[in-house]
């Protein structure tokens, strides 16, 4: 089922064309000059990895990226998503949503501390 912006109603599905090969090598480039640039704030970071997609050694390239932003963040946590495409939420959503739950206790015991 697909949602409105808001979240509020059933909308029609996103029909909008999954990025090409080019412009998720871009988006690597990218990632990978952030996390060159510095530390990553203390704060909460979740990272979810998509396992299907990507040429093989593609994927583990942006796999090993995307490791890295948690290794780099003090509360970082990083999954593997089995089954799941660059659209992570649409492919695995009670995932998506389980870990948005976890981030959202770590900032509520964070808050109390």
């Amino acid at each position: 089922m697909a949602y409105d912006r808001a979240g509020l109603g059933a909308s029609e599905p996103d029909r909008s064309p999954a990025p090409t090969l080019a412009a998720q090598v871009a988006d690597l480039a990218a990632l990978v000059r952030h996390l060159d640039a510095g530390p990553s704030p203390e704060v909460p970071v979740t990272v979810l990895s998509a396992t299907l997609g990507l040429p093989r050694g593609l994927r583990a390239r942006f796999t090993a990226a995307q490791a890295r932003i948690t290794a780099g963040a003090v509360l970082g946590v990083h999954l593997v998503v089995p089954g799941a495409g660059h659209a992570v939420h649409q492919d695995r959503p009670g995932v998506v949503a389980e870990a948005v739950r976890a981030v959202s206790r770590q900032v509520r015991i964070a808050r109390k501390a």
